[in-house]
């Protein structure tokens, strides 16, 4: 099942998402990777804490 599922193409329409509706609200859009900075059990890992997987996302480290 891990096989199907495309975390790349998931994380492009995540993002477009994300920007698109950041733009509708007024927001100033984040510098979000164009690559998916995570790999399937950083997700699905029942210790996965947000913050340090929001941290990957912030392009100085």
């Amino acid at each position: 099942m891990r096989r199907a599922i495309d975390l790349a193409g998931l994380w492009t329409d995540a993002r477009r998402l994300a920007l698109a509706d950041l733009a509708d609200d007024g927001h100033a859009a984040p510098s979000l990777p164009a690559d998916c900075p995570f790999i399937l059990d950083d997700l699905l890992a029942e210790a996965s804490e947000p913050r340090p997987l929001a941290a990957r996302l912030d392009p100085r480290g």
